[in-house]
């Protein structure tokens, strides 16, 4: 087993660039605790992944997403659907589509909303090509 510690003038220079930034002291101090708990994970001390909830420093994800404090780089999408946990170990705070859903343009999406993409073309759900258009 290895040693980890962060060094007080790292986490207080971090502190010192955000709040330059920040528009309010909250906000800085969910800043320089994230980077403090990324560093963490990094090192393998798992003990910080969960250190964000509703009560401290939330993160507001776009309708449609959840919260994950760990999840992975890349999520599934309609164009990758085949993406899962397994296949991409890797431990990424942020927002992400709820089990089941895809990820299209920016929303979460059921499998049966993905659009088709044919030749370098995009087509809505259910559209029918005829063979006759496929020969170019």
């Amino acid at each position: 087993m290895f040693s980890f510690a962060v060094e007080a003038s790292d986490i207080l220079i971090t502190y010192l660039k955000n709040a330059h930034n920040s528009e309010t002291p909250e906000e800085c101090a969910c800043r320089t605790v994230s980077v403090y708990a990324k560093e963490c994970l990094r090192h393998g001390i798992e003990e910080m992944k969960s250190w964000r909830d509703p009560e401290t420093c939330p993160l507001k994800c776009p309708e449609g997403k959840i919260y994950k404090s760990c999840g992975p780089d890349t999520q599934p999408s309609c164009a990758s659907p085949e993406l899962s946990a397994t296949s991409n170990s890797s431990c990424v705070e942020g927002c992400y589509c709820p089990e089941g859903l895809l990820l299209e343009t920016g929303r979460c999406v059921p499998k049966s909303e993905c659009l088709c993409r044919v030749r370098n073309r995009t087509y809505p759900p259910g559209t029918v090509i005829p063979k006759s258009c496929n020969t170019w």
